[in-house]
């Protein structure tokens, strides 16, 4: 396997760099025992969840937050 340093990174690409992150996190997604869940995303779980469950919050499905993204970015191109 080629080695990289810094300095690869730094003259890839956007797209080049979002590749790599696809790559790495679908290695990384083969063992996720592997990967330790910090205690503070693991506390933020737990308040969304009771948020949810107490009707202060919602979930929305993946469309829906597709297209709230896209209007959010197509709001910010309008400025």
């Amino acid at each position: 396997m080629n080695k990289m340093n810094a300095n690869d990174i730094e003259s890839m690409t956007t797209v080049e760099k979002l590749g790599l992150m696809e790559m790495l996190w679908h290695d990384l997604s083969k063992e996720p025992e592997n990967i330790e869940v910090p205690k503070w995303h693991l506390e933020e779980l737990e308040k969304s969840e009771k948020d949810v469950s107490e009707g202060r919050d919602h979930f929305i499905d993946l469309d829906e937050f597709e297209a709230e993204l896209q209007e959010t970015a197509a709001q910010r191109k309008a400025k």
